[in-house]
């Protein structure tokens, strides 16, 4: 689950900028919060972006986007990292983009609050580092700085005394082999660093964008077992004064949607596809 995200230096942000789920003070509605383990902060289920037209709020969703495919993809061996600095001030091209995550994942078999973050230029990771957040302290895994393609990595968990050389050695060998314009966190999954595996599945499996344009999303509402959630959508719907009051699914041929020919298709080989 996402906790909080700060971006510096990305499309149309230029300082830092915070996206935060946490809650107010406020004690009312306390139904609507998540509830985790004692130390986890309050963080709302859900929580909404709202502007004028060219006001940043598709920008959060490719910043999204960006990070995903910096740790999911990465980037092809010298290539560019493909960020994209804020273009309105001059001197954002030479300067890093920051990214900065803190994130509710399930560790070792119980919740536990990360931050991730990381900075890149057009051509190199500059800053990352992975810190457990804690009730009174904070856990070191990893941090990395980089100049002109030479990165000084501190691996804190893997320097401790109760681990063998042998994963001490791993870690510095992925530390060594990670590219200048790649995240370690990336690297260390394609090496199978499985410590770390909880935290680059977040992004992979769990941060899941879904644009205005995405051509389909399916989502099973007809299943047995599955009212509470068409109830719930029903709910939404019609609060959003759509006239829907109920969701229903009914098994009709495909040539009577009413669609263009060519659009049935293409919707039936993505489904045949996925």
């Amino acid at each position: 689950m996402l906790i909080r995200l700060n971006v510096t230096n990305f499309l149309s942000f230029d300082s830092p900028t915070e996206f935060s789920m946490m809650t107010s003070k406020e004690s009312r509605h306390s139904n609507r919060t998540v509830k985790g383990a004692p130390h986890v902060p309050r963080v709302l289920q859900a929580t909404g972006i709202w502007g004028a037209n060219a006001s940043g709020k598709s920008n959060l969703c490719r910043v999204l986007e960006y990070a995903q495919w910096m740790v999911v993809d990465g980037a092809r061996p010298d290539a560019p990292t493909g960020r994209r600095p804020f273009r309105l001030r001059s001197a954002a091209a030479s300067e890093p983009s920051k990214f900065e995550f803190e994130i509710l994942v399930d560790f070792e078999g119980e919740e536990r609050v990360f931050r991730y973050s990381f900075a890149v230029t057009s051509r190199e990771v500059v800053e990352e580092s992975l810190v457990e957040i804690r009730p009174a302290s904070k856990k070191i895994f990893f941090s990395r700085k980089s100049s002109e393609g030479n990165s000084e990595f501190s691996l804190d968990w893997w320097d401790r005394r109760v681990i063998s050389e042998e994963d001490r050695l791993f870690a510095r060998f992925i530390a060594k082999g990670t590219k200048p314009n790649e995240l370690f966190l990336h690297e260390a999954m394609d090496r199978n660093l499985a410590l770390l595996g909880p935290i680059f599945r977040w992004f992979r499996d769990q941060l899941v964008v879904i644009r205005p344009d995405n051509e389909f999303f399916f989502m099973e509402t007809h299943e047995p077992g599955r009212g509470e959630l068409r109830n719930y959508a029903a709910k939404l719907l019609q609060a959003a004064d759509t006239g829907i009051a109920k969701i229903e699914a009914i098994e009709v041929p495909a040539e009577s949607m009413g669609m263009p020919p060519e659009m049935i298709e293409k919707m039936l080989d993505s489904i045949t596809e996925e």
